[in-house]
């Protein structure tokens, strides 16, 4: 089991928004139904800042 993110927001550095932009059209192509089903399309690493803030430090994609 997996912790629970409880916030709001994540910050996102710009160099690794291609793969979840890219994880984004994957999605998209194959319908937004029952998503929560579908298969992990990417892995991140979230590190959290000295004031508890939230941050993406490495996205992997993942094999469709």
């Amino acid at each position: 089991m997996y912790p629970e993110l409880l916030v709001g927001e994540v910050h996102v550095p710009l160099e690794l928004r291609p793969v979840l932009d890219e994880a984004r059209r994957r999605r998209d192509q194959n319908g937004n139904q029952d998503w929560f089903k579908q298969a992990p399309l990417y892995r991140v690493v979230l590190a959290v800042g000295r004031r508890y803030e939230p941050r993406l430090v490495r996205v992997e994609a993942l094999a469709p």
